[in-house]
């Protein structure tokens, strides 16, 4: 994947104060996801598995069961990417329960 991830990041992390003063989780979890995954095609895999948590508090906060998963799923996979298997299968696990 070809892209300026810093750049990316910049610009997500100037829209965050907007969403959070305006109390919109729901797009301030997306943002926060978006800098995550910058972070991850960065190789900051940490970081962006702690942004995915983040985002999920976001999203919870205005019950999007959709997003919460979407973001469970990807932290599951970053952590099978770094053999981080249980954490990985507790992700993938609570992914699974918002879906069914």
């Amino acid at each position: 994947m070809n892209g300026n991830y810093d750049s990316a990041i910049y610009y997500y992390q100037l829209a965050l104060p907007y969403r959070t003063h305006k109390k919109d989780y729901r797009e301030e979890g997306k943002i926060i996801c978006n800098i995550g995954l910058a972070n991850y095609y960065n190789g900051k895999v940490h970081n962006s598995i702690r942004l995915f948590g983040q985002a999920i508090v976001c999203f919870r906060k205005v019950g999007d069961s959709v997003n919460t998963a979407e973001c469970f799923n990807a932290m599951a996979s970053f952590l099978n990417n770094i053999g981080e298997y249980e954490k990985a299968l507790k992700s993938y696990i609570a992914a699974r329960k918002i879906f069914e």
